[in-house]
């Protein structure tokens, strides 16, 4: 059995990049993005690139 402290904290600086985005299936979705209306219908798509840094 070994025992240890570590004093400090870690944070990965690691930026990751993905898209997300949203399908309209049915009727008509309003997203807010950044305070602005962005309407998606049925049949149309929305997809944004995104970074995040995640924290451990």
């Amino acid at each position: 059995m070994a025992f240890w402290r570590c004093s400090e904290s870690a944070i990965l600086v690691e930026l990751c990049t993905y898209d997300e985005g949203m399908f309209g299936v049915q009727g008509c979705y309003t997203l807010l993005s950044k305070g602005k209306p962005i309407p998606i219908n049925a049949g149309e798509e929305y997809v944004r690139r995104t970074r995040r840094s995640p924290r451990w």
